[in-house]
């Protein structure tokens, strides 16, 4: 098997290319997908991400400025009408959106950026690429539906419990609602992303993603990455 091309070769490619060295990844797809486990995979090969900011609250274990940017809607919305982000969406009655200084410091270097985001989001990002000739790869990670299933009620599972074992006696009920919210949103939202966003949207599809293919998931987005970016130098 041949190998993968590294994410040195990438940045160099990304810095001989005429688009200000900005190259950004996307991860997007149903909750549960493996996309936040593929991000830090990305970032020990080389990668960079971007702390987004969002108007939602701290969940447990959170810390403003390592996970997000917190802020209210007025500050948001300020930051929103000044241009201040490449991309912001709604979704479960928040705000989130990703900062064009944050990605420019990010990429400085050449350094490839990945970003997790919604798929309204990922659209704009690469209508903001295509807009500054910043290179784009849209990358959908998707599992079979018994498998996010799993993944979400192990998930839940192992976080009630943590509560329940806490001083705290509405800790769990706590959590307990949040993950209601979070399997409304499942069931009501992200089953239409697929169909909305397939094909045109998306530059490549990871139908499955688990630990037996992980190695695969990256190799397969390095290679895309390192295609396109050859194409358009």
């Amino acid at each position: 098997m041949a190998a993968r091309p590294s994410t040195s070769t990438i940045t160099a490619t990304s810095r001989r290319h005429s688009m200000q060295n900005k190259t950004i990844v996307t991860l997007t797809g149903p909750s549960c997908g493996g996309k936040t486990t593929l991000e830090g995979l990305l970032k020990a090969e080389g990668f960079v991400n971007i702390i987004s900011t969002t108007t939602r609250p701290p969940r447990e274990g959170e810390v403003d400025g390592q996970h997000y940017h917190f802020v209210d809607k007025t500050q948001f919305k300020r930051m929103r009408e000044q241009g201040a982000f490449i991309e912001s969406v709604e979704f479960g009655g928040h705000f989130y959106g990703a900062s064009v200084k944050a990605v420019e410091r990010a990429t400085a270097d050449g350094s490839p950026v990945v970003l997790v985001c919604e798929p309204e989001g990922m659209k704009q990002i690469s209508a903001y690429s295509d807009l500054h000739r910043w290179h784009h790869l849209a990358v959908y990670v998707d599992n079979p539906a018994g498998v996010l299933a799993e993944r979400f009620l192990k998930r839940a599972g192992v976080d009630i419990a943590e509560q329940m074992i806490s001083n705290d006696p509405t800790a769990a009920a706590r959590v307990v609602k949040s993950y209601a919210r979070r399997l409304a949103e499942m069931l009501s939202t992200e089953q239409t992303w697929a169909q909305a966003i397939f094909t045109k949207d998306i530059d490549l599809l990871l139908p499955t993603f688990d630990a037996d293919n992980q190695d695969t998931a990256v190799r397969t987005i390095l290679e895309r990455l390192a295609t396109q970016l050859k194409a358009a130098a």
